[in-house]
């Protein structure tokens, strides 16, 4: 099996070098996107590694358009499955291993789309469980190349969020599997986590919370999303659609500037309704 890996970024932090390589020496060839708006200035040790490629142009073409554009790369080059990172992310060596060793012997994998990795809880040791998943996340993900032409890649009408969600809803209508690997861990921050103090205990608590643009896209796509696919995946929908309620929710009663927040939101849905995809422009 021969894989290559992507890790999309937007102006990556000091931990970027050291979260690649956690799975660089694992990997044939590691394609670094950059969405950062002029272009990022990485590390030169990073341009001198000749199992690294570096694709910038100065323009953030969002996560789907990214994916597709290193799918074709590698596929072109003869790689079978491509790892999908984000740039906050990382393995631990024992959890990749396994990770690995698992798709490998998986049987009847050249039907699977996509594999993923647990993101939300650590399991005791590393493990072969799995289960079968429509909302694996694009972090940790293992695409099968092979399929990806056929399930027709990424949709960059969402630009970002819900870009992994949609991947697995249409290889789920075209009769492919999408499985999350329960007993391995991948290292991965679920969105920045702030301290506030509850309405109802009064009691300080970590909540996630998100700017105003990012609610915007989650929204927006939420609603794109559930035209085409709740009718096929109920159960889904429903836990993403409270999963994106409580978001918004967290927001607009913790977070700053909520009428930046409400003025995105009546965007999202004027939007959807006028098919205005793709990315957006805020002030």
């Amino acid at each position: 099996m021969k894989f290559a890996a992507v890790v999309i970024t937007y102006f990556p932090g000091d931990d970027f070098p050291g979260n690649i390589a956690t799975y660089l020496n694992h990997t044939d060839r590691l394609y670094i996107a950059d969405n950062s708006e002029p272009s990022f200035s990485f590390p030169q040790e990073l341009h001198n590694n000749p199992k690294i490629t570096i694709l910038a142009d100065g323009v953030n073409r969002g996560i789907a358009a990214r994916l597709n554009q290193v799918m074709e790369l590698a596929a072109n080059e003869a790689y079978d499955w491509m790892l999908t990172m984000d740039q906050d992310s990382s393995f631990n060596a024992e959890q990749l291993q396994q990770y690995i060793t698992n798709i490998k012997n998986f049987k009847q994998r050249e039907t699977v789309a996509m594999f993923g990795a647990e993101a939300g809880k650590t399991p005791e040791s590393p493990s072969v469980a799995f289960e079968p998943s429509r909302l694996l996340i694009t972090s940790g993900s293992m695409v099968n190349l092979q399929l990806s032409k056929q399930i027709g890649g990424f949709d960059e009408r969402l630009f970002i969020d819900g870009v992994d969600h949609a991947y697995c809803f249409e290889a789920g209508k075209q009769g492919f599997e999408t499985v999350r690997f329960t007993g391995v861990y991948l290292n991965h921050n679920l969105g920045t986590r702030h301290t506030v103090r509850s309405l109802k205990s009064l009691k300080q608590s970590s909540r996630a919370l998100h700017a105003p643009f990012r609610l915007y896209y989650m929204f927006r796509n939420f609603q794109y999303l559930s035209k085409i696919y709740e009718a096929d995946f109920p159960q889904e929908f429903a836990l993403l659609k409270r999963d994106l309620y409580n978001r918004i929710k967290n927001h607009l009663f913790y977070g700053p500037g909520k009428m930046r927040t409400l003025k995105a939101l009546l965007k999202a849905r004027k939007d959807f309704r006028e098919g205005n995809m793709g990315k957006q422009s805020f002030r």
